[in-house]
């Protein structure tokens, strides 16, 4: 999938299937703003002497305002209504999958408690006019354009397609995460928390403590949209493309900046890429864009949980931005700082690139700016709370061990946080001279707490992390930049969000003093270069890479699928694995644990798969069953023809029993595990 023409034509053959991805992510917007209303309903508050709604000088008559005094504003009230959906449903679903070992439950709470705050909200609002809080082609420009870009990068995601000798599931994401992330739900769903171990290692039932918040998410919104996990996959990938922008413009609305700048932060966030010439190359031919480095927004368009954690963290933003607007020492700066935290902890869930480098920033600056006692310990015990339900799968069964970092500064590792620092944030290293004087002004003398504070704070221990720190797993394996991949989620995170509060900042200064000074003047001059880049990039972003699979590949998984249990852990055929890596974007279709190769399996399964896979390229006489830990798994999928046919001999050996699937494959199984099994979802 080389072309454009390729990818036109593909979408051209499937337009139904295009509207209903378009329906599901509104209906998943509409669902999360619906269950979220308990954000905006702590928001609300009376006005009166610019007291707390809870106060003795409030009339109980009062007219209401709604976010920060700013009057009652409908878009921002959904922005932060789809935040607390988020939060919500997140939170919701992750106890009932320990609970009762399925989201469903979660998903019932979720509406109980939308039903009973949309009620409080709708009362508390009525008598009150509501307005839209910008106009209406801004609004609709800066959800139109995250939704049209969502689609068209994501769209590619089980995508049928049709030829001649029959159906196609197409898939265009690059590294293939979103299949991983999909097979993560699918056994999520069916076995609840903590997670059983993905390999179905026999060394261990579970898997090492890892974020889980992404497939929750998506588990829940199947079940709401009744739609497949990949489908709640790529609906909330564009809710959250969405939710950064109305996020960003909410920042930038409350701050009064012109309109038009209001567009420049709200969409430029999405499309940030490296200062360099911009690649008009990639308008013909999308797959150079494979070479771009280094990359700043693009990480979010393959990663889920990427663009899901920038997303809650962006919300968390708005709350702070209610806490600084909030009269000090009120109820109201109490309640903004604990959302804050719960939003920053609830993205740690989704994934913790953020959270490590925003919670810290939190109690930073809120000790640099001189914050009560009691809103820093509220803040820190909101994030330990967050700390804990990432934690207790160790808490609760045994877990194999997490992988190691260390400190280990390298000159290759300085020299690629250096090409970042230049190529990646050097625009807005130059914006942020001015706040960052203001900063450290704000050490010696006691200033009012900004959002762009905790941005720069967090940007700038991403980094001093970058420099400083290596996961030691990858060490071994390829040179820096490929070797390091965990490393730069988070400054790249960073500067997603430091992008509309530095132009919030810059806007402010220079409509205060009448001019721009050189630092910004290059600074938005090298900033308009990131984003033509970006935007190159995110045109050609689904026609980068492409994977087609047979529908007769999903055929034998759904068989496989019907006959076994959830927790059924399954061999592969390699004729089904297509070169191994391939088949992760069908494995969430199976819904087993089942052995092939990712780049995070543990040495002994990758041993297993080694030594099971010995049986389709030996032809001596060894046997490769005697001490073989793949002999401990519940089933094999095989085909029956002679490429298969020493395997099949070896389970046999085992007394497996096999029984057909479709297509020519079979379903072996030890009699143990044939005896016990049932119909899996």
């Amino acid at each position: 999938m080389g072309r454009y023409g390729v990818v036109f034509e593909f979408l051209g053959q499937q337009p139904g299937f295009i509207a209903t991805t378009v329906l599901n992510a509104v209906l998943a917007a509409l669902f999360l703003a619906f269950v979220g209303t308990w954000l905006p309903l702590l928001m609300v508050r009376r006005s009166g002497a610019g007291a707390d709604r809870e106060s003795p000088g409030t009339p109980p008559d009062a007219p209401l305002e709604a976010l920060l005094g700013s009057g009652l504003n409908l878009s921002e009230m959904f922005a932060v209504a789809v935040g607390g959906g988020l939060m919500l449903s997140v939170t919701l679903g992750t106890a009932s999958a320990y609970l009762f070992k399925q989201v469903g439950p979660g998903v019932v709470l979720s509406v109980v408690v939308g039903v009973l705050t949309t009620l409080l909200l709708a009362a508390r609002l009525r008598g009150n006019r509501v307005r839209l809080g910008t106009g209406v082609w801004t609004l609709a420009g800066i959800t139109t354009i995250p939704l049209c870009l969502g689609l068209w990068q994501h769209v590619f995601m089980a995508f049928p397609h049709d030829l001649p000798g029959g159906r196609m599931i197409v898939f265009a994401d690059m590294h293939r995460d979103s299949g991983f992330h999909v097979y993560m739900s699918s056994i999520l769903r069916d076995t609840g928390l903590p997670l059983v171990d993905l390999h179905g290692s026999p060394a261990h039932e579970f898997a090492p403590v890892t974020h889980t918040g992404h497939a929750v998410l998506m588990g829940m919104l199947a079940a709401v949209l009744r739609t497949s996990l990949y489908g709640a996959s790529t609906a909330l990938w564009i809710v959250s493309m969405v939710l950064m922008a109305w996020s960003a413009a909410v920042l930038l609305l409350r701050a009064g900046v012109p309109k038009a700048f209001v567009w420049l932060g709200s969409l430029t966030l999405l499309v940030i890429g490296p200062v360099t010439t911009p690649p008009i190359a990639l308008l013909t031919q999308p797959d150079l864009a494979i070479r771009q480095s280094p990359l700043v927004s693009a990480r979010m368009y393959w990663n889920l949980p990427q663009a899901l954690s920038i997303a809650m963290v962006a919300v968390g933003l708005v709350c702070f931005d209610w806490y600084c607007r909030a009269q000090a020492g009120s109820r109201e700066r109490l309640k903004a700082i604990i959302v804050t935290a719960a939003a920053i902890a609830a993205s740690g869930w989704v994934k913790p690139s953020l959270f490590v480098f925003y919670g810290p920033a939190l109690v930073i600056t809120l000790l640099v700016h001189r914050a009560s006692l009691r809103e820093i310990a509220m803040a820190v015990l909101t994030m330990a709370g967050g700390v804990v339900v990432y934690l207790l799968p160790a808490m609760l069964v045994t877990v194999p061990g997490q992988p190691s970092w260390s400190v280990h500064p390298s000159f290759e590792q300085t020299q690629a946080v250096i090409e970042f620092i230049l190529l990646g944030s050097g625009p807005a290293l130059l914006l942020a001279l001015a706040p960052l004087r203001q900063l450290a002004g704000s050490v010696v003398r006691k200033s009012n707490p900004k959002p762009l504070t905790l941005a720069v704070v967090a940007m700038g221990g991403s980094l001093l992390f970058a420099l400083l720190f290596r996961e030691d797993r990858f060490a071994a394996l390829v040179d820096f930049p490929v070797l390091q991949p965990n490393i730069w989620w988070g400054p790249s995170a960073c500067v997603v969000l430091l992008f509309p509060l530095l132009l919030r900042s810059v806007v402010q200064r220079i409509i205060a003093v009448g001019k721009a000074d050189w630092f910004v003047i290059s600074g938005f001059i090298l900033a308009s270069l990131q984003v033509v880049s970006g935007l190159l990039y995110a045109i050609a972003y689904p026609a980068i890479v492409g994977r087609v699979h047979p529908q007769l590949d999903v055929d034998i998984l759904v068989a496989a699928r019907e006959k076994t249990a959830p927790r059924t852990r399954l061999l592969l055929d390699p004729m089904l694995l297509h070169e191994q890596v391939g088949f992760t974007d069908l494995a969430g279709i199976l819904a087993r644990p089942c052995l092939f190769a990712t780049n995070y399996m543990s040495d002994g399964d990758r041993q297993n798969l080694e030594s099971w896979d010995k049986l389709f390229h030996e032809t001596d006489e060894t046997d490769e069953t005697q001490g073989a830990g793949w002999a401990d798994y519940d089933g094999a999928i095989l085909a029956e023809g002679s490429g298969s046919e020493a395997a099949r001999q070896a389970v046999s050996d085992l007394s497996w029993t096999s029984e057909g699937l479709t297509h020519g494959f079979q379903l072996w199984r030890r009699p143990e595990a044939a005896s016990g099994s049932r119909s899996g979802n």
